[in-house]
C-alpha cells in the first residue's frame, strides 16, 4: 500500500543527497532523483485528462 510513495520518497531524498554531496555522476543521480516525482505527477495528469478511447462493437 505505501510501498511505491516509499519509493519514490527515498528516491528523492538520494537525488537530494547526491546534488549536495557528489559532482560528476552524482549529478545524474540528482537529475533523476528529484525528476521522478515531477514525471510521475505529470503522468497522472496526462492520463487524468486524455480522452478515453470507448471502442463500441458494431450489432
Amino acid at each position: 500500500m505505501f510501498g511505491v510513495p516509499l519509493i519514490v520518497g527515498a528516491a528523492t531524498l538520494a537525488g537530494l543527497l547526491a546534488a549536495l554531496l557528489h559532482e560528476g555522476a552524482g549529478w545524474v543521480a540528482a537529475w533523476f532523483g528529484l525528476g521522478l516525482p515531477l514525471a510521475l505527477t505529470v503522468w497522472h495528469v496526462v492520463r487524468a485528462y486524455a480522452p478515453r478511447n470507448r471502442a463500441t462493437r458494431p450489432r
